[in-house]
């Protein structure tokens, strides 16, 4: 009877086994593939259509109707607005060739610098190859992790400091702010999320380099992160600007 079950058994969770197998080394990949190839095509011609904004206002300064001045000052204007995605929080930013940063719309401490030394978390000179790349070919892409500082500690205290809250956490602080209905209940409960996700995140993240024997660091490799993590780690970091905007509205912060 046993032998009997077993003969049953066996190919049946083979076979489920196989299923399975084919799904992790077979489907996910070429899916993920296939989402891969379909992003950077529409980033090829949404490219294309902020280039032909550039080619417009560089033929008006050919033509004499606008000094290259006023043309670059309005093209950059034009493209440091220009947004896409499902939320339209995507963005494209302009470098030139050494590499120096001419206009990016978040990251306005790095107009003006140059970038050469810039690196990701994972220490590749991201700029520096994006040059190389146009370089050797006029177009392409790279892959790189773009270094965000989440400001929700900062959020915090910037808030609880004006409020005189003296907590010694984040989440204390946040709590504080919202039982004081100094900021919305809705407004707290996201950053709270955001802010347990992260770090639990951050701590999953070290234990593996523990694990691993590596050196600690804060970054995300994004390649460990399930469907569902990088959607909400996504949606994270595209509300960054809105509590970036706040403050600067709350406190009068001009940029």
């Amino acid at each position: 009877m046993k032998k009997f079950n077993f003969k049953i058994i066996l190919p049946a969770t083979l076979s489920i086994l196989l299923f399975i197998l084919t799904i992790f080394l077979v489907i996910i990949p070429r899916y993920q593939q296939s989402i891969t190839n379909g992003k950077r095509e529409m980033i090829k011609e949404l490219t294309n259509a902020a280039l032909s904004i550039l080619s417009k206002y560089e033929n008006d300064e050919r033509a004499g109707l606008l000094t290259r001045e006023e043309a670059q000052k309005t093209a950059i204007s034009r493209i440091q607005y220009l947004r896409y995605g499902d939320e339209n929080k995507d963005y494209f930013w302009i470098t030139d060739m050494i590499p120096k940063m001419i206009v990016h719309p978040y990251r306005n401490d790095l107009n003006g610098k140059d970038l050469t030394d810039f690196t990701d978390p994972h220490g590749k000179r991201m700029f520096v190859e994006f040059v190389e790349t146009v370089k050797k070919s006029d177009h392409g892409y790279v892959d790189y992790m773009w270094q965000w500082k989440v400001p929700i500690t900062m959020f915090a205290r910037t808030y609880s400091l004006q409020n005189q809250i003296r907590c010694s956490n984040t989440i204390e602080r946040l709590t504080t702010l919202k039982e004081k209905n100094i900021i919305n209940e809705n407004t707290i409960n996201e950053i709270v999320f955001a802010y347990n996700f992260l770090m639990t995140l951050r701590f999953r993240n070290q234990a593996d380099l523990l694990d691993n024997k590596m050196p600690l660091s804060n970054s995300l490799n994004s390649r460990k992160l399930i469907d569902m993590e990088l959607y909400l780690l996504k949606k994270i970091l595209s509300a960054i600007p809105e509590y970036q905007n706040k403050i600067k509205i709350d406190f009068r912060i001009s940029t």
